[in-house]
């Protein structure tokens, strides 16, 4: 006897395994985030990936306080591998994973920020920096997807100029330290349209799109269409015909250019020829010649050429004070530096070359953790720079290209702690203070034995300067982590008069002596005299240069203190004071970290100063 054995499902039935099926369903779903989530916390985020950053920043009074207040941005990474928060500046993430850099900027947090607080970055679209070169509109350097061909970066460029040769393209790529050529025949793509006919492009590549050039070895172009592009610092930028293929030499394209402008630097004209390759052309050498036996020679320019005039900048110095003609200026500062001060530079310079025409480091200096100031659209930022990658041509150190105004800090690899007197003598006191301020006769830690008087340790350390303001001198003494102004009057000292007469002085005081009158004649960082309505006023064995030092509103510690020559390799540069006078007469202490405003944290990197205030910069 045949059985047929048969399945039928109820509604009732149905219904009963529902919610097993939705139990199931919603645990395949979780699976599948949960490994989509690991896999996306897997990827490696290289030079030119986009990325989504949410960044928790403090609550502030259009928040409720239960509510939360987020930076949100899509972010790319730069070609040097840093992305820019404004919170955090710049910070290098190349190289890790998604969840690696959500703990990187959660550790870089701010500390008002509670402990449960994290950074999210997500992975939006993976993309990479590509150079193209040659007969395209405007050659450089371009961030396109990974996912996009050689089409892409020519679209980016402003599309391949006339008579370029598209089946003559070629692919730069550096390859285990070694070059190598890649064929890419855009024509033939153009013609069949089949993409694996061009090769796939790689992080730096290079690519070059030449000028056509005909089967007798001539360019291609017609006598009318043959060109020759000028821009920069020329009076008429443009396209410029080469009649008959023959060429003009270089002042002849100038003149046709109607001349170079009034801040043209005709000591550094660059030429980038058809076929790639690049020469530097110092034309003003040839135009002062003195030797009338010598014929003016100068470079001819071909149709395909690019000639590239630069600017710039009069009035500039260099390390040692001297005025130079130069493009560009950098300021060197930071304990480890040679020389400090405004340095010339002709662009392109990378901080290595910079650094070593300045003089170099000193012994002490942390050449691995050198930091660049760089202020782009009034914001701070902080790109790190390691001097010895660069020394042995390791990417992107070895290749990293300075800017106008630049600020290059130069750390110490170790803070010195042995103190010394005011004669520079090492001592071991138990009970030492420090005398600072212009109308101080020596400078400097002084030992002392309590109970001792202000009036009493300045006259064991020499006295007063002819200007001393003895009416206004400061004691400031630390209480733990607050910092107190004791105002001292050596005047009512010397004649017994009460509290000053009995004020005792305690360990590391530091004893302020100002003097009289606010001098107006102050000095720049050169040495050279100059008149202005707002000064600060530096002291402290931490600063490199005391006195009076003129500025421009609206200037931060960290600005000032580079233009005045940065910190002596003694100073306490995360313990200085900003001593500012109120309306009312009396003093506050500001406390100012350097080190937070070189890593661009808030407030120190925009802490303004006012005119008077004085920069206490301890050791």
């Amino acid at each position: 006897m045949n059985t047929l054995f048969k399945f039928k499902t109820s509604k009732s039935h149905f219904l009963s395994l529902l919610p097993v099926a939705i139990i199931c369903f919603s645990f395949i779903l979780a699976t599948a985030h949960a490994a989509s989530n690991t896999k996306n916390n897997e990827i490696i985020i290289d030079n030119g990936d986009l990325l989504y950053v949410i960044i928790p920043k403090e609550v502030t009074s259009e928040f409720n306080p239960t509510e939360k207040n987020y930076f949100k941005a899509k972010v790319e990474v730069d070609r040097h591998g840093y992305i820019f928060l404004p919170s955090q500046g710049n910070i290098k993430i190349s190289g890790n994973t998604t969840q690696q850099i959500n703990d990187i900027l959660t550790n870089n947090l701010p500390k008002y920020l509670s402990k449960s607080d994290k950074a999210y970055v997500n992975l939006i679209e993976k993309s990479h920096y590509i150079q193209i070169l040659g007969h395209v509109a405007t050659p450089g350097w371009y961030n396109i997807p990974e996912s996009a061909n050689i089409q892409a970066i020519i679209s980016k460029a402003g599309g391949s100029l006339e008579n370029a040769d598209l089946a003559s393209a070629t692919i730069s790529r550096t390859e285990q330290g070694k070059t190598i050529q890649l064929p890419a025949d855009i024509q033939q793509y153009l013609l069949k349209g089949d993409i694996g006919m061009l090769p796939i492009l790689h992080e730096n590549d290079t690519v070059f799109i030449p000028l056509l050039i005909s089967t007798d070895g001539s360019n291609a172009d017609s006598d009318i269409n043959a060109k020759i592009r000028i821009f920069g610092a020329v009076n008429v930028p443009g396209m410029y015909p080469d009649t008959k293929n023959k060429g003009k030499n270089l002042l002849n394209l100038i003149i046709a250019a109607q001349g170079a402008t009034s801040d043209a630097d005709l000591t550094n004209i660059k030429i980038i020829r058809a076929d790639g390759k690049r020469e530097i052309y110092d034309i003003l050498s040839q135009l002062n010649t003195q030797d009338s036996k010598e014929p003016l020679s100068f470079p001819t320019i071909y149709s395909g050429d690019i000639v590239h005039i630069t600017k710039r900048q009069s009035g500039a110095t260099d390390a040692a004070g001297n005025k130079v003609m130069a493009a560009q200026t950098v300021i060197l500062t930071g304990p480890g530096s040679r020389k400090k001060g405004p340095h010339a530079f002709n662009p392109p310079t990378t901080p290595f070359e910079s650094i070593s025409e300045a003089g170099g480091v000193t012994e002490y200096a942390d050449t691995s953790n050198i930091h660049i100031i760089r202020r782009t659209k009034k914001k701070q930022q902080n790109l790190l720079y390691n001097y010895d990658k660069a020394l042995n041509g390791e990417e992107p150190d070895v290749s990293f290209q300075l800017m106008a105004d630049d600020i290059i800090y130069i750390p110490l690899a170790k803070r010195q702690t042995n103190a010394t007197d005011a004669a520079g003598n090492a001592v071991e006191a138990a009970h030492t203070i420090t005398f600072t301020g212009p109308g101080s006769k020596k400078q400097g830690p002084h030992p002392f034995v309590p109970p001792t008087t202000p009036f009493e340790a300045i006259s064991q350390a020499g006295g007063l300067t002819e200007t001393a303001d003895t009416g206004n001198i400061i004691i400031l003494r630390r209480d733990g982590t607050t910092q107190h102004i004791l105002p001292f009057n050596f005047d009512k000292a010397l004649k017994s008069e009460k509290p000053d007469v009995n004020f005792q002085l305690e360990t590391d005081d530091i004893v302020y002596i100002p003097i009289e009158q606010k001098q107006t004649n102050a000095t720049d960082a050169a040495g050279n005299a100059v008149f202005a309505t707002d000064i600060v006023i530096f002291t402290g064995l931490g600063s490199h240069k005391q006195g009076p030092h003129p500025f421009t509103p609206p200037t931060t510690p960290f600005e000032a203190i580079a233009q005045a020559g940065g910190l002596n390799e003694f100073a306490n540069s995360d313990d200085i004071m900003i001593i500012r006078k109120a309306d009312d007469g009396t003093r506050e202490i500001l406390l100012y970290d350097y080190d937070n405003a070189l890593q661009g944290e808030e407030p120190d990197v925009s802490f303004q100063l006012q005119s008077d205030d004085i920069i206490y910069i301890p050791w």
